[in-house]
């Protein structure tokens, strides 16, 4: 500011000025696309992460069948019987079943990318041990046990599903999460349908043999190719897979604890107003719950679990007292574990069995190529029957109970179609579509779904996921045991007794669905449309006793 000869003021503006302003404003717009940069980045790291642990869920699926064309053989190769075969098909889902357990309780402690480096690890030594076990040195018993102990670690290694679902919920916010965890379920269906037809297929490579000692065949080709396949994952894992920052978690869990908050003030500002708005604040709360409970048990950071709200870290405590309290809960978790349990236990009857039988009908060469197409077959016709599930259910025009009803009706149908004393062609085609192609798929499909949304109407969304996961388990133990049992029991000139067996297990399934489940369905249909007043005392109550 200078005066002219009137003393008047004049402004003048330094040249210095300008440049400061140019420079700051130069300086804002590179942060801005620093920034851009950076979030993009971020989100290129992210789905490639995800796409790995896809990757890891989905050939942790081909493991489990791509055995199923040629273990007969194998078994019979190592001097085995059914009883060895059942152990062996058993053998992988009780590594999987007690991985889940182990892995999922380090995955609070250590980082994802160890513990996915040691899954493969152990997935790769288990393939290995598989494709070498049939050099038992003359003792017959060392084969077959190496042959189990293989299926066990492969199982253990491949067993990464607690842990990546903990990862996946880490990684994304609430609003996808959903998407997400689905979409990893489809890819598990997908690479177990699959899984068959890469066996098949890897039939065609020419045997051939390393040093005179190691044979590689259509037998122990399955095994080399996971050893390979589970090494090239490894190295993904190494050099391209990052744990989630803490920017990342505390990002996920601030957007829930700001829902949370939009969640109270809206009750607060509708305190006075309907009961149907209460109900619908209180499942947006419940929904918030059950997002975070996820959390709660994931991450290789442990300020994950500091961020949850004291309501959530009360649920675990509570679920004891929330199964005392509330016995209608207690009624439906036992029946529930039931069915699941019953499902897939029957399955793993007719899975262990499988490329047995089909070899018995089919005497030409090629017999274990041609039993991976038909059982592949089965598996994409579970497939297409899940879109068309997904669809029934969200256009809300078929209830979940028929859907159950009618897949545990097929079911049993199948298992009384293979009760002979041989099989036929006829007979073994009808009961693997109906277990294996059609009734497995539509039961086990929507049994989850519909014991969450029966604990949605009673005691709302809080500890779920304990509830669930008690239902899962007795899924898999049922596709432990149900192949032990199909070995225990199979009699190759006399079938019937293990039909008769399995046929039994599908009456059991059908009539507990049938003459227990309804009773709850038709109270929450009344609850929910024609009581609202009992409804919402109802839920008060059962509230008030988890808080």
């Amino acid at each position: 500011m200078i005066k002219n000869n009137s003393n008047e003021n004049i402004l003048v503006i330094n040249s210095n000025d300008n440049i400061e302003l140019e420079f700051e404003s130069d300086l804002l717009l590179f942060d801005n696309n620093k920034k851009e940069m950076l979030i993009k980045k971020e989100k290129k790291i992210k789905m490639l992460n995800i796409s790995i642990v896809f990757a890891i869920l989905f050939f942790g699926e081909v493991a489990r069948g791509i055995i199923i064309p040629t273990i007969n053989y194998y078994s019979i190769l190592v001097g085995g019987s059914a009883t060895t075969l059942g152990m062996v098909i058993s053998a992988f889902s009780a590594g999987r079943f007690l991985a889940t357990i182990v892995l999922g309780y380090f995955s609070k402690f250590d980082t994802y990318k160890n513990i996915f480096n040691i899954s493969m690890v152990l997935c790769m030594i288990g393939s290995l041990w598989y494709s070498l076990s049939y050099i038992d040195q003359g003792n017959q018993f060392i084969g077959q046990l190496s042959l189990v102990i293989s299926r066990f670690v492969l199982g253990f290694g491949a067993g990464t599903l607690s842990t990546s679902r903990s990862f996946l919920a880490d990684i994304t916010i609430p609003s996808e999460r959903t998407t997400w965890i689905a979409l990893s379920s489809a890819l598990q269906f997908l690479g177990f349908a699959v899984s068959p037809i890469i066996g098949s297929l890897l039939s065609y490579i020419p045997p051939f043999s390393i040093v005179g000692v190691i044979k590689i065949d259509s037998i122990t080709l399955p095994g080399w190719f996971l050893t390979f396949q589970n090494f090239i994952l490894l190295l993904m894992i190494i050099f391209y897979f990052q744990n989630p920052t803490l920017n990342q978690l505390a990002s996920n869990n601030n957007n829930m604890i700001n829902s949370s908050s939009d969640l109270n003030l809206n009750k607060k500002n509708n305190k006075s107003g309907s009961n149907n708005n209460s109900d619908n604040e209180q499942d947006d709360f419940d929904n918030f719950e059950i997002e975070s409970s996820s959390l709660k048990s994931s991450g290789d950071v442990g300020s994950t679990t500091q961020l949850l709200l004291p309501q959530q870290q009360q649920q675990q405590q509570s679920i004891y007292r929330i199964l005392y309290n509330n016995k209608r809960i207690f009624i439906n978790l036992i029946i529930f574990i039931i069915l699941n349990f019953f499902i897939r236990a029957i399955l793993g009857i007719y899975e262990t069995l499988g490329s047995t039988f089909y070899s018995k009908l089919d005497t030409g060469i090629n017999s274990s190529t041609n039993s991976g197409y038909f059982f592949g077959s089965m598996g994409f016709l579970g497939i297409v029957l899940l879109l068309i599930i997904s669809w029934l259910c969200k256009k809300e025009l078929l209830h979940d109970y028929w859907i159950l009803c009618f897949g545990n009706l097929i079911i049993t149908i199948g298992c009384f179609a293979t009760m002979v004393h041989q099989l036929s062609w006829i007979r073994f085609v009808i009961g693997y579509i109906c277990i294996w192609g059609i009734g497995f798929t539509l039961a086990q499909t929507v049994v989850v779904s519909m014991f969450s949304k029966i604990l949605s109407n009673t005691i709302g969304n809080a500890s779920q996921g304990t509830l669930i996961g008690i239902i899962t388990a007795s899924g898999s133990l049922g596709r432990v045991i149900g192949p032990l049992f199909s070995g225990l029991l199979y009699n190759e000139n006399d079938l019937l007794p293990l039909f008769s067996f399995s046929f039994a297990l599908s009456l059991i399934l059908l009539f507990s669905s049938i003459l227990m489940i309804p009773k709850d369905i038709l109270k929450i249909k009344y609850l929910n449309h024609n009581d609202k007043n009992n409804n919402n005392q109802y839920n008060e109550e059962n509230y008030n006793i988890i808080k």
